[in-house]
């Protein structure tokens, strides 16, 4: 059924979402990136299509795309996986001051996130037990 609205409405940015979310749900990341580029590019202002697309490009490693996505919607309810993914990407891109300012935030939420996202607190915590004082990493 949805690949005939596809068929019949190739831009509609609801049935590109929702394709998109069929690959989510079988963790095929690449294929759904274009699905949510399309329903992005026809809804800008959609905070669902802002999310999804911030998601997968911090799913796929693309720190320096995944970011801004994220911080345009990070005014609307406080949901702290939202929250640690800015961080994380203010980390990869290299602003670790600002990432550690974000997490301060997060140390109520730090048990969930710890599951939800323990490669990449791991990644983190590494990295951040390699600063000296002058906040330069040692390496």
């Amino acid at each position: 059924m949805l690949d005939m609205a596809l068929r019949e409405f190739p831009d509609d940015p609801d049935f590109n979402r929702m394709r998109g979310e069929l690959y989510l749900a079988e963790d095929d990341y690449e294929t759904a990136l274009p699905q949510f580029e399309k329903a992005l590019l026809g809804a800008p202002d959609t905070i669902d299509h802002i999310y999804n697309l911030g998601a997968v490009y911090f799913e796929t490693g693309k720190f320096n795309k995944a970011a801004p996505l994220l911080e345009r919607i990070t005014q609307y309810p406080n949901d702290s996986g939202l929250a640690f993914m800015v961080a994380y990407c203010a980390f990869k891109n290299g602003d670790r001051v600002n990432a550690g300012t974000l997490l301060q935030g997060l140390r109520d939420s730090m048990d969930d996130l710890m599951q939800t996202y323990p490669d990449h607190i791991a990644d983190m915590l590494m990295a951040y037990a390699r600063l000296d004082a002058n906040n330069e990493l040692e390496l």
